[in-house]
């Protein structure tokens, strides 16, 4: 019996370039992308159905391989027709050029739209590839994180309270104007600093004690009378009703009073406290 005869280079690379076609076609099949490959002369190459589908491409539109029928379809579903045809062709015109942007529809949808050149290995340009991703839910689940926070910020900057934000490490987070004007500091004087820095001394230790309470499971509410240092380097008594600031890694849900949940997109629990003068004319007690 004679020997098996060894694979020629030629069947090696006509193997290789099967492997690759295999994997390419997979991730075609398998992207949450629209993926569209237009060579140099504006003709297309390659998509996969999740183009199709992104776009609502009929078969008409995308039977001969114009890229150009395909852009004229699609043009008639975004809001800006003008702009998204102007910018793809400057696109065709210039290789060497990326692009990343967010193409919003007449539909309501948006999409991620990135492009690249593409290149053999010795640098000769041969195409563009466009990637389409549907990030609608995403937009609108970024419109209500940035809605909720507006109606939070405009919730206790209203307050007759003095509100302020401790993060888990014991930072400073945020003060509410009416905490300004009980202590006379500005946000930028005592945001980034630890909220000790604040209290008079005689008290750290207790608060202290019951902020890490807070943070391992202890009361999720608690109130404590305490003096808090003036800017001008007097002292007032304040009754401080403090809570944990905490929600699920999602909030759909309109945000709550008691559950502030947009403060943890941050990934640290927090502490807010609202301060209420006992009686701005009693004395104040020393430190």
């Amino acid at each position: 019996m004679s020997d098996p005869v060894p694979p020629s280079t030629h069947d090696h690379a006509e193997r290789e370039r099967d492997v690759k076609a295999a994997v390419y076609s997979a991730v075609q099949r398998a992207s949450l992308d629209g993926i569209l490959l237009v060579d140099s002369h504006e003709k297309i190459i390659s998509y996969n159905q999740r183009f199709v589908d992104i776009w609502k491409v009929s078969p008409q539109s995308i039977a001969n391989n114009s890229d150009a029928a395909v852009l004229g379809a699609g043009a008639e579903l975004v809001m800006d027709r003008d702009v998204f045809v102007a910018r793809v062709k400057e696109l065709y015109a210039r290789v060497e050029e990326t692009s990343r942007d967010e193409i919003p529809l007449k539909d309501g949808r948006t999409l991620d739209r990135y492009s690249a050149p593409i290149r053999l290995e010795d640098g000769t340009y041969v195409g563009r590839v466009w990637f389409f991703r549907d990030i609608t839910e995403h937009k609108r689940a970024d419109d209500k994180i940035r809605e909720d926070a507006s109606q939070f910020q405009a919730l206790v900057e209203q307050q007759l309270a003095g509100i302020f934000i401790i993060r888990g490490d014991g930072i400073l987070a945020y003060i509410n104007p009416r905490f300004s004007a009980l202590f006379g500091y500005t946000p930028a004087e005592v945001i980034g600093r630890p909220f000790l820095d604040v209290v008079a001394d005689n008290d750290k230790d207790a608060l202290r004690r019951s902020f890490a309470e807070h943070l391992e499971g202890g009361p999720p509410a608690t109130q404590t009378v305490t003096a808090i240092k003036r800017k001008n380097g007097g002292f007032l008594n304040v009754l401080a009703h403090a809570s944990i600031a905490s929600a699920p890694p999602t909030c759909s849900r309109p945000v709550r009073r008691d559950s502030v949940c947009w403060l943890s997109r941050r990934r640290m629990q927090s502490c807010c406290t609202t301060s209420t003068p006992i009686d701005s004319s009693a004395p104040t007690r020393a430190p």
